[in-house]
């Protein structure tokens, strides 16, 4: 079989197997509703599980806030221009200068 096939209802089946291409995403979905019991093991790369590895995945708040007990490396910083803000209970306890 080749092209398109087309239904209003259920299709069913114990497999679904893709041929696409390097480059074209093998499924394509409108509707935006969770699926339920879905196994998207890997985001981007990153495993789920790997919850204490550089590859964690690190989730967002409403306000794009991370919030952490405690964030540990060599380095801290940002990659553009802007300034670097610590804070405790929603205050501001240090406040890195982005002019230097």
């Amino acid at each position: 079989m080749s092209g398109y096939v087309n239904a209003t209802g259920i299709v069913k089946g114990l497999q679904l197997q893709s041929t696409a291409s390097s480059g074209t995403p093998p499924l394509t979905v409108r509707s935006t509703t969770k699926v339920v019991n879905l196994n998207a093991d890997l985001l981007d790369g990153a495993h789920a599980s790997a919850s204490n590895s550089s590859s964690t995945i690190v989730l967002r708040d409403s306000s794009g806030n991370i919030n952490a007990n405690g964030v540990y490396g060599k380095t801290l910083g940002t990659t553009n221009t802007s300034a670097v803000y610590l804070k405790s209970n929603n205050a501001t306890r240090i406040y890195l200068s982005n002019t230097g």
